[in-house]
């Protein structure tokens, strides 16, 4: 089992260590400990061992995200979601990125998390990752944000512009979680991922949290992008939900999964096949957690300024 290696820390700010992963949050029906305690083998690691999802973008807007609703007649559900994801996959287009190089995976994402029953903590997280487990992470986090209910229309605009930096820098090795060397470019290698080695039956909602983790620490390109599509239809009691925009602005399609009482929904961008935000939402909190993955692309150097 992978551990958590003991990063160089250029700043020592304090990162809250509240953050909990989204494995740990998503999977707490099935056992927190489970989803936790995988044996995740040398192809993969759940970004869960990083204490959790984080945040970006200065200037994102104040609108809620939307929240389809729950499945309908109208709502495709089973072999019908499956048909639809597996439309998007098959008609997919480069992303602008497709064609970026260097050493490092690049990746930004931007995280709003319920810490306790009364506050909600915003993230900003950048990170850098080369195939030898070496590379570099920059986490801002803002003081949490007081609200009973975790309703993103009742959360102000986020600047993390103000907020002071933490950086953590890791030798060859230290990184071990995520793909190390190429991304599998088939539904059976993407489907691999999504189990990662687990003892009998892997939960659905564990299996969408793997499919989450994929963007994390890693870029994949338009192959493997589709075959994380076909991946995810192999996912038991799936909805497809239609078009809907993420925090972001961004328009994308919606695929969610209830299972006791918890939602989990992913927003996806039918174009180029890429995650685009993973949405928790819990009896009693209309939203538990909220992470956009804003960045993803290769890059020569783990410096912020290019």
């Amino acid at each position: 089992m992978s551990t958590t290696p003991s990063p160089v820390t250029t700043d020592t700010s304090a990162v809250d260590p509240a953050r909990t992963s989204q494995v740990g949050r998503w999977a707490a029906p099935v056992g927190i400990g489970l989803a936790i305690a995988l044996s995740l083998g040398t192809a993969f690691t759940v970004s869960a061992i990083r204490t959790g999802h984080k945040a970006l973008s200065p200037d994102l807007p104040g609108a809620p995200p939307a929240s389809p609703t729950p499945a309908s007649p109208s709502r495709p559900t089973g072999a019908a979601a499956a048909g639809q994801l597996v439309a998007i996959a098959d008609l997919i287009e480069d992303a602008t990125t497709d064609n970026t190089v260097g050493r490092y995976t690049y990746v930004e994402i931007n995280h709003w998390s319920r810490r306790d029953q009364t506050e909600i903590v915003p993230f900003h997280e950048q990170r850098w990752r080369a195939d030898d487990g070496s590379g570099r992470v920059i986490t801002r986090q803002l003081p949490a944000i007081a609200a009973r209910t975790f309703s993103l229309d009742q959360i102000p605009t986020t600047d993390f512009s103000k907020a002071t930096a933490q950086v953590d820098e890791y030798r060859p090795g230290e990184i071990t979680w995520g793909i190390h060397g190429p991304a599998p470019t088939t539904p059976q290698g993407m489907i691999a991922l999504l189990h990662n080695g687990m003892p009998g039956p892997t939960p659905p909602e564990v299996q969408l949290d793997f499919f989450t983790g994929l963007y994390q620490w890693d870029y994949l390109g338009r192959d493997s992008r589709a075959a994380a599509l076909r991946a995810l239809t192999t996912i038991g009691g799936l909805v497809y939900d239609g078009e809907t925009t993420d925090r972001a602005g961004r328009a994308g399609v919606a695929v969610s999964l209830t299972t006791t009482g918890v939602r989990l929904l992913l927003i996806i961008n039918p174009r180029t096949g890429e995650l685009l935000a993973s949405e928790r939402s819990v009896p009693g909190f209309v939203i538990d957690d909220y992470t956009l993955y804003l960045r993803h692309d290769r890059r020569p150097t783990d410096s912020d300024h290019l």
